[in-house]
């Protein structure tokens, strides 16, 4: 059943009218929230909140819907009236507000003589403010770290409630550690997994959100190009954590702010891990559209634009054209194959021979051709790079699945088992997930001493985790 459509008040805020004409123009067009998203490439579900005042839009989602709806500019026009309304928000916010920040941290502790509790402002992994209570012992002891939660930095912020500029030489400098945090995050993610690094991940995006707020001209496309790059970050974070729907809030974000960079191959990028997602559901006529999105995007490199095509591959897998997917898939090697040495720039460094042969394996796997499905899986697999173990757990998964389907459960349980241990030392929900139908799958051979040895260990992980928290015991 549909969800019926809400009421809107444009009288009541700036935020409130954009959301109206949104919708009127939406439907004087003929189009649903979820085709609207398709055509400016956000999620239906960002349309809802939006026109309902429950998402501040960007410039560039007000761009990009007048260019849709062929508006003649009428939706930036009204945007002017909700940028002043939310920057006047967060002025109010900032003032009204008792947060605790890195710098007001001492005000705060001796706040504590006055009352048995306090409240404190943190960002959620979902990249939203929340107000957490705490009583004053829990405070004292905890304050260091908080494990999926960020401290909102008021570091920046003058006494009137305003933030104050970063000196042009000074916010270069800030940006470049970032850049530099960033690639290590990513080498920890992949050693230690997400729960380790995603609240560090999110208040970066905290920070940089502070920071972007007084930026302009160049320095302001630099810094909404890294916050990009940490929306990204933090979506695919949060999806190994087992939550999709805070991962959509954050490739949603991550498209917008490259859109607002005008980062055309960082736009691609992202687009093709919208298709990448879509996949994951079994959402085909998506994966394909998105894919074939990210290769439209001009100035892609070579990696980028395989990567893209190997998804567009699986999307057509996932709707049974063989021909389509084998033409896809030959693309993406060769591009792969013939990449040029890379640069620090590029943003798949990941998309090797071998990633192209992981996919291509998925794609078999799809097609339901298990035994060529196994031989691309253990080909890739052979020699994988070591500091990418949890993506080999992952693969190791499906693999175990292939040979489940291919009646081999000896080989089945083998790889399930080897994948299960990756999933505890890297705390990934994502692995544990690829992993749980293989008990269905396996159930007629159970007797089998392998088979009974993993189902056992699975079931034991499960029940004994919170595993949509990501919280996986080691």
């Amino acid at each position: 059943m549909a969800r019926p459509e809400l009421e809107l008040h444009p009288q009541r805020s700036a935020r409130d009218r954009f959301g109206f004409e949104l919708r009127s123009w939406r439907k004087a067009r003929g189009l649903s929230q979820a085709r609207l998203g398709a055509k400016v490439h956000v999620s239906a579900d960002l349309v809802r909140l939006i026109e309902i005042a429950e998402r501040w839009p960007t410039r560039d989602f007000a761009e990009r819907c007048d260019h849709a709806l062929d508006t003649v500019g009428a939706l930036v026009r009204l945007w002017e009236a909700v940028d002043e309304e939310r920057r006047s928000a967060d002025n109010a916010a900032h003032t009204d507000k008792r947060t605790v920040g890195t710098e007001s941290l001492i005000g705060a502790m001796s706040d504590l003589n006055a009352g048995e509790s306090i409240v404190v402002q943190m960002m959620s992994l979902t990249g939203e403010p929340v107000a957490v209570s705490m009583d004053r012992r829990t405070f004292m002891s905890g304050i260091a770290a908080m494990p999926a939660m960020a401290w909102l930095s008021q570091s920046r912020i003058g006494a009137a409630g305003v933030p104050t500029p970063v000196a042009e030489g000074d916010l270069r400098d800030v940006l470049q550690n970032m850049w530099q945090l960033r690639g290590i995050l990513a080498s920890q993610d992949n050693i230690l997994g997400a729960n380790a690094v995603a609240p560090t991940a999110v208040h970066q995006v905290s920070i940089l959100r502070e920071l972007s707020r007084t930026a302009s001209g160049r320095s302001r496309a630099a810094v909404m190009d890294l916050q990009a790059a940490y929306a990204e970050f933090a979506g695919w974070l949060v999806d190994d954590l087992g939550d999709r729907n805070a991962g959509q809030h954050w490739i949603n974000n991550a498209l917008q702010w490259a859109h607002e960079a005008d980062n055309n191959l960082l736009v691609g990028y992202v687009l093709l891990r919208q298709s990448q997602r879509a996949g994951e559901v079994a959402d085909t006529a998506s994966a394909i559209s998105l894919a074939q999105a990210a290769q439209r995007k001009p100035g892609l490199t070579h990696r980028v634009h395989s990567a893209a095509v190997q998804y567009e591959a699986r999307g057509h897998a996932l709707a049974g054209d063989e021909a389509a997917f084998r033409a896809a898939i030959d693309l993406a090697h060769d591009l792969a194959e013939h990449a040029p040495p890379l640069v620090p720039d590029d943003w798949a460094p990941w998309c090797t021979p071998a990633y192209v042969t992981i996919h291509e394996a998925a794609g078999w796997a799809d097609l339901g051709q298990h035994h060529k499905a196994i031989r691309a899986y253990e080909q890739a697999l052979n020699g994988w790079p070591a500091e990418f173990q949890r993506d080999r757990g992952l693969y190791l998964g499906r693999m175990a699945r292939s040979h489940a389907l291919a009646c081999e459960p000896e080989q089945a349980a083998h790889a399930a088992s080897a994948a299960l241990a990756i999933a505890r030392g890297t705390s990934s929900a994502r692995i544990v997930a690829e992993l749980t139908p293989l008990c269905s799958a396996l159930d007629r051979w159970k007797t089998i001493p392998q088979v009974r040895e993993f189902t056992a260990s699975l079931t034991q992980m499960i029940s004994t985790s919170a595993v949509g928290n990501g919280t996986i015991p080691s």
